[in-house]
């Protein structure tokens, strides 16, 4: 009943969480380091409910017992939910990692 949301939902909120740590290093300031992870929690926080969302979209097809579709459809949420787990990890420590090191040459 709710596919088209959930998957809508999942979409956007994976996008925040690669656009949110980015915005978290062009917003700098003085508190680099704290000002950053907060901008990287709140990724995190995206990435999680993005994961959630495609949990409750393949539960959806379990409670419907539409296994065909669930079968068609898992392989590829399963590559995309790990390809976004990862590159979210990855880009939150580049910019923990950029954001200590900005403080640290301003010093």
């Amino acid at each position: 009943m709710y596919d088209g949301w959930m998957n809508l939902a999942s979409l956007l909120l994976g996008l925040a969480a690669w656009f949110l740590p980015l915005w978290g290093l062009r917003r700098q300031s003085r508190k680099a380091g704290a000002e950053a992870a907060l901008w990287c929690w709140a990724g995190a926080l995206c990435c999680a409910a993005a994961l959630y969302f495609q949990l409750r979209y393949g539960d959806s097809y379990v409670q419907a017992g539409d296994w065909s579709a669930l079968m068609d459809t898992s392989d590829t949420a399963v590559w995309l939910s790990g390809f976004l787990l990862a590159t979210s990890c990855v880009m939150q420590l580049a910019v923990l990692f950029a954001a200590r090191w900005r403080k640290r040459n301003e010093t």
